[in-house]
């Protein structure tokens, strides 16, 4: 209760603090960019009623280089604002929930599950993840807090998902896919929103967003987030105290210095309190249920400075700073620092080659409070990451063959020299034809606990064991090992995506994936302590002794039946072979193979009843988690929606309608109780002025 009560009062410091610097913007605000407002309305207008074939032209950034999606040599997939308003999604993960291809489990009220093309975790170390080019990728578990590197989904332009690897871009841990969330220009937004929900779950929200000119050339949006989530309940039957609350502060200013350059800068700072119920397994008495907070804070500021040289030319300069701290009775208390730069430059060097090259800096530094479940050796840390990165875009048939060479070199201080080749064909057989081919190397580098930390992974309880006539526990304990080698991946990508008249398109993925040096968990010894009670250690370390072959077909497919009707279908089919070398102790690998379904099928349908109504429902069928001992389900959600006049719009939405709660994930480590996904209903009302 402690820890709950401090997170609420740090909460409304920052409220008071982002509240004194509303009235700025509202003084501000009379002129709201007015030189972009009826573009705006423009914007909006088109992105609502995007047909087809604009939608297949839609420029997305997914190789760095602005390429139509349809022509893009690679799995990928858009959600464009509209998709996500029509989901009525209030998180990036609900709204990545039917991209196909991506397995998407709640874990918790808070927590989330998400990889492409296998290998799902809580923390899924082979997802990049990046907010507008910067990685939310955390190098201590390897993966993504996802409670707490949220955005406005207001905000955002689209998100573009890759599946597979784009190492050869992005660099390591890139391997099974990238995830680019891509804010709006400030100038681009709405004007000024207010945001109110509450439901079952959802149990309050609230955004705030204000437009503001700053000058001639300069807009500025300022937006605030607060989201109360109430409990879950437990796999097991009962209550989780997994309650989560969030107060989130976001600025962006662009300007346009003049035709040759453009100026961003934008920042968040936010304050999370994660509530979480765990099985005592640390300390005596054993067993009993453990409510605990963990209270989580950071901030982050971007700078990033685009230079038009010439209509063939163009530089961008990036640089962040992001600073995140979590205070938690589990994983004791942790301060990690980064600071990152980059540089971009994209030359047209003659009607055949386009040159796209890069370099790039990162530091981070953390600093961790060892506990009696986790610690680390050294406590502190200084990491750098130095990268080269070079493509060329190589037409061969001007409009119908190209071919994309590239690849990413960096120095990191956890497996040295790594270097991510990759080579893409893109064959336009016709205007709305596209045969594409890739074949990729990426790394998944070793992360900080792997190497460094000792952890108390599990407690098991005295069952037959006899130790002179006392039962003792077994208590298993993980052991970092410094020179495990980093992950790789060798893939083999085939894809085709076509447009079948006016109304119809067609996108067909397959791979074929081969893994090598995939981690272990290998036994290290045992050793009996009778401190605080009798109990065997059990020691386990990390080990490079596992292959792995995966392979698969992604199907997508956009209906538009009607001018008012939009159906998507998809189908992902995925296979993983596991092999363990001989010499081998690992009993924990076999959990990777049957961590994310064989098999998943989405359907969505987005229909305008007339111009004030709209009504949208999804299916999703999710197959076995068969090491996890989770069961297929099928979910159904929808949403209607009514626009009382042009500024105010109030909907209803409603996730799993017809099964009252069921089981999407299993975390499975420090003691942490299984939740359940349960139906949910809120309503929701937005207004721009």
């Amino acid at each position: 209760m402690k820890t709950r009560t401090k997170g609420i009062v740090m909460n409304k410091k920052m409220l008071t603090l982002i509240l004194g610097l509303l009235p700025l913007t509202v003084s501000a605000a009379d002129k709201v960019c007015s030189q972009g407002e009826e573009k705006i309305k423009q914007t909006q207008s088109e992105l609502l009623t995007l047909d087809l074939e604009q939608l297949m032209n839609l420029q997305i950034t997914p190789l760095k280089n602005t390429q139509a999606y349809s022509k893009t040599p690679a799995s990928v997939y858009v959600i464009t604002d509209d998709d996500i308003r029509r989901l009525g999604a209030s998180n990036i993960p609900e709204a990545l929930r039917y991209v196909p291809g991506l397995h998407v489990a709640r874990i918790d009220a808070s927590k989330w599950a998400i990889t492409a093309r296998g290998f799902n975790d809580r923390f899924a170390n082979k997802l990049l993840v990046m907010i507008d080019g910067r990685s939310i990728y955390t190098n201590f578990f390897g993966g993504v807090y996802w409670e707490d590197k949220d955005v406005f989904l207001e905000d955002v332009a689209r998100i573009e998902v890759i599946r597979g690897p784009g190492a050869s871009l992005y660099g390591a841990n890139a391997v099974n896919g990238v995830i680019n969330v891509i804010t709006k220009t400030a100038e681009a937004s709405e004007t000024h929103q207010v945001t109110f929900r509450a439901g079952s779950q959802d149990k309050a929200y609230f955004s705030t967003r204000r437009l503001v000119q700053l000058g001639r050339n300069t807009c500025g949006r300022f937006s605030i987030k607060y989201a109360d989530r109430d409990h879950s309940n437990a796999a097991a039957g009962g209550n989780l105290a997994d309650d989560w609350d969030v107060l989130r502060f976001n600025f962006r200013v662009d300007q346009d210095w003049d035709k040759h350059n453009a100026l961003t800068l934008q920042g968040d700072i936010y304050n999370n309190r994660v509530g979480q119920s765990s099985s005592n397994i640390f300390e005596p008495p054993f067993g009993p249920v453990t409510n605990f907070n963990s209270d989580n804070r950071g901030h982050n500021l971007r700078l990033r400075w685009h230079h038009t040289v010439s209509y063939q030319e163009a530089t961008t300069l990036q640089a962040y700073y992001d600073q995140y701290e979590q205070e938690s009775q589990v994983i004791g208390a942790q301060k990690i620092t980064t600071y990152d730069l980059d540089f971009d430059h994209q030359i047209q060097l003659n009607d055949q080659h386009s040159l796209l090259w890069g370099v790039g800096f990162r530091l981070t530094q953390d600093r961790f409070k060892n506990t009696l479940t986790q610690t680390l050796d050294p406590r502190r840390r200084t990491d750098h990451l130095f990268s080269l990165f070079i493509q060329d875009d190589i037409t061969l048939i001007p409009d119908t063959l190209h071919v994309i060479v590239g690849a990413k070199f960096e120095r990191n201080d956890y497996s040295g020299f790594e270097y991510q080749p990759s080579a893409r064909l893109s064959w336009n057989i016709s205007p709305k034809q596209t045969l594409w081919a890739s074949i990729s190397r990426a790394v998944r580098v070793p992360t900080r606990a792997e190497q460094d930390a000792t952890v108390v992974s599990a407690v098991i309880q005295p069952d037959v064991l006899l130790f002179q006539g006392i039962s003792p526990h077994q208590v298993l304990f993980f052991e970092g090992n410094d020179n495990i080698d980093a992950e790789n991946l060798l893939a083999y990508e085939i894809g085709y995506r076509t447009q079948l008249g006016k109304r119809l398109s067609l996108d067909i993925s397959t791979f074929y994936n081969r893994y090598k040096h995939l981690r272990t968990i290998e036994s290290d010894g045992f050793a009996f302590s009778a401190d605080p009670i009798p109990h065997f250690q059990v020691f386990t370390t990390d080990d490079n002794r596992s292959d792995a072959v995966t392979y698969g077909v992604e199907v997508a497919a956009d209906w538009r039946a009607t001018d008012a009707w939009r159906l998507t279908f998809s189908y992902s089919y995925l296979d993983v072979h596991l092999h363990i070398q001989s010499k081998s102790q690992d009993v924990f690998s076999d959990s990777s193979v049957g961590s994310t379904p064989r098999n998943q099928v989405f359907l969505r349908s987005a229909y305008d009843i007339n111009a004030d109504w709209e009504w949208d429902a999804g299916i999703r069928y999710v197959d076995e988690l068969s090491t996890l001992e989770v069961d297929s389900y099928v979910s159904v959600d929808t949403r209607a929606a009514w626009k009382i006049n042009p500024d105010v719009t109030v909907s209803m939405v409603m996730n799993n309608v017809f099964d009252q709660h069921y089981e999407e994930f299993r975390q499975g480590v420090f003691g942490i109780l299984g939740a359940e996904a349960e139906r949910e209903i809120h309503g929701q009302i937005t207004w721009q002025y």
